[in-house]
């Protein structure tokens, strides 16, 4: 884990630092790690390539550095923690917002997938449907479409209920 890490970290950095300011270095001399990966000569070679210069990775045993590796370590750990929170936090909210709307509209269980319709038009031209789908309270935007409205528009004036009638035909005629 440590490998892919080091690699997909400092590849991005590599390629952010290229394109941005060549004066900043994103590889530094050295890298501390928790523990040194099976193919560390290989992967501090790749770092020094990066660098332009030697990179040595080390597991930090004593001293300033291993009180920082340690400090790191705990806010992982607590960064983790609270995106654990903050994602559960965010499935009780769809829940009850769920819950809500099955209360709302007296339904006797909450919707699994809930399709949107709207209707633009310019002063009654141009008219065209969006629709737009949540499935499990999430948007499912592969499933989102745009449709140009034909038969309900027309004599320049626009006519709402038709058009989302045209909108809910060729929708279930796609799927």
């Amino acid at each position: 884990m440590v490998e892919q890490f080091l690699t997909q970290f400092y590849g991005e950095q590599a390629e952010l630092g290229s394109a941005a300011d060549e004066s900043v270095n994103p590889v530094p001399r050295e890298v501390l790690v928790p523990c040194l990966p099976s193919n560390s000569e290989e992967l501090s070679s790749w770092l020094s390539g990066l660098r332009g210069s030697r990179v040595t990775l080390r597991v930090p045993r004593r001293g300033d550095k291993r009180a920082l590796a340690e400090t790191v370590q705990r806010n992982a750990k607590e960064a983790l923690q609270q995106h654990k929170l903050k994602r559960a936090g965010d499935f009780n909210a769809r829940s009850a917002a769920l819950q809500n709307i099955q209360e709302a509209l007296g339904l006797a269980d909450a919707p699994l997938r809930i399709e949107c319709v709207d209707i633009s038009h310019v002063q009654g031209t141009d008219v065209v449907g969006s629709l737009v789908v949540f499935e499990d309270g999430l948007p499912r935007k592969s499933d989102y479409r745009h449709f140009g409205i034909r038969e309900a528009a027309g004599q320049g004036r626009s006519d709402d209920v038709a058009s989302i009638a045209e909108v809910t035909d060729d929708a279930s005629c796609a799927t």
